[in-house]
């Protein structure tokens, strides 16, 4: 795997109230990152995976991904649409 997302998913964890389930009301997390209709997760699968794959391949592989990482759908949607806008060098994301 590129040296850049995975630093993007391991470089900033996040901070309470930044994800839904952080509020601690319910246990919630995406079964998927529904690439249908994204843009910038869509863009990073992409680049991960080939130019040319369609939404539905692109997702069930980051599912897939998770399985074997275990970090959750939204901080792979979130890695994937942070690398994607800086694929060669590693810029953190802060907000």
């Amino acid at each position: 795997m590129d040296a850049c997302i995975c630093q993007t998913l391991t470089a900033t964890p996040a901070q309470p109230g930044e994800l839904p389930g952080e509020l601690g009301l319910a246990r919630i997390e995406p079964g998927s990152t529904y690439m249908k209709g994204s843009t910038g997760p869509l863009q990073g699968a992409r680049l991960l995976f080939g130019e040319h794959r369609n939404p539905a391949d692109l997702d069930g592989w980051v599912v897939d991904l998770n399985a074997e990482l275990n970090v959750g759908m939204q901080v792979l949607e979130d890695a994937l649409c942070n690398w994607q806008k800086s694929p060669e060098k590693f810029v953190p994301f802060r907000g």
